[in-house]
């Protein structure tokens, strides 16, 4: 079964790493350099398309695609709030600010803040 970008989200979702590099081809994702009659695997340049999510790796990219509604690099990435940060965004980045403060004045040694 081929997985789609619309099985985005579904922590189901059987990706492979195949899929991965058809989709890094069909969106131009190649590697100049290579002849076009080696294997995918050679002309994929999988570096440049995991650049777009923020990620080096397939096993990150994997986890990425089960848990967020990703959409094809041509279009532009929606990020989402958790239901938490929407509920009072305020008080989420008080505490946030808060608690990096206190981190930031333990972890430094002799110097001011």
């Amino acid at each position: 079964m081929t997985v789609k970008w619309s099985d985005a989200g579904n922590p189901k979702a059987e990706l492979t790493l195949d899929d991965v590099r058809r989709w890094a081809e069909e969106y131009g994702y190649v590697k100049t350099s290579v002849p076009k009659d080696r294997p995918a695997a050679q002309r994929v340049d999988l570096v440049a398309f995991f650049n777009v999510y923020d990620t080096n790796a397939f096993s990150i990219f994997k986890k990425k695609f089960r848990t967020r509604r990703l959409k094809p690099p041509n279009e532009p990435q929606v990020r989402t709030e958790t239901n938490e940060s929407a509920a009072s965004p305020g008080l989420t980045n008080d505490i946030i600010l808060a608690t990096g403060r206190l981190l930031g004045r333990r972890g430094r040694r002799g110097g001011a803040c």
